[in-house]
């Protein structure tokens, strides 16, 4: 997905392919971010919306759930939970440290930071409070 995005902007801003630019380049330039980014940082702001809602909601219990029974066998297939419970065991978090974040209106934002290609991006999360959220029109 990110290759079509990265590809739609070469050609808005007519690059042709013998140019050699960066997608960190072409991104500042289109003021775009990583799509990954984006989908970890909403991902993470419908986790913070659903674990605050009242319980016994389908959603919140659904995070919670935990399959009976036998499993097939293999590898265990990667669910949407368990790449949320990768990503905040990157993070040195627990689930229920994560559910205690929630429920204290805690907004946590993903930014990556590069050191080389050779390493792996690092995830840092970054804790905002908002003081007055009366404010704001939705």
């Amino acid at each position: 997905m990110q290759l079509f995005i990265n590809r739609c902007l070469w050609k808005i801003l007519q690059i042709r392919w013998p140019d050699t630019i960066r997608n960190e380049a072409v991104w500042e330039r289109t003021g775009q971010k990583p799509l990954e980014r984006q989908i970890k940082k909403r991902k993470w702001s419908w986790i913070g919306h659903t674990l605050r809602k009242t319980p016994g909601i389908t959603e919140k219990d659904a995070l919670d759930w935990n399959p009976q029974g036998k499993r097939k066998r293999g590898q265990p297939k990667k669910t949407w939970r368990r790449t949320v419970e990768e990503e905040a065991r990157d993070q040195r978090k627990r689930w229920q440290e994560v559910k205690a974040l929630a429920k204290n209106r805690v907004y946590t934002d993903h930014t990556h930071s590069v050191t080389s290609q050779n390493t792996p991006p690092v995830c840092i999360i970054i804790i905002i409070t908002r003081p007055d959220l009366s404010s704001i029109n939705c």
